[in-house]
């Protein structure tokens, strides 16, 4: 197993200049001297997943704090509500894998 290309392997004999060494990226190598710029889609997802997280803390704490009313009007045992509660998180883990589809479709 040979160990990959640096950049100054990449650049012999192209008669270009290799970049200056001031910023290595997540790739191997992937040295470079522009800055990555912070797109309005990056801060825009990054708006989305912060409400999505208080929405996902704001629809267990009503649930936790409706599930004994829940209980008692519909004649519930303590599993069935337990039941009630944890199944924001149970449907949660289908949706998580569909996430990065339907962010990559509107990108």
């Amino acid at each position: 197993m040979s160990t990959p290309p640096t950049m100054e392997d990449v650049y012999t004999g192209t008669g270009v200049e290799p970049p200056s060494k001031t910023h290595e990226g997540e790739f191997h190598n992937d040295i470079h001297s522009t800055p990555i710029p912070i797109t309005r889609a990056t801060k825009i997802f990054a708006l989305c997943a912060a409400v999505n997280s208080c929405n996902l803390g704001y629809d267990i704490g009503v649930n936790t704090n409706a599930g004994w009313r829940v209980q008692q009007d519909f004649d519930l045992t303590d599993n069935q509500r337990e039941l009630f509660v944890g199944s924001i998180n149970f449907w949660s883990m289908f949706g998580a894998p569909k996430a990065h589809c339907i962010c990559n479709h509107y990108e």
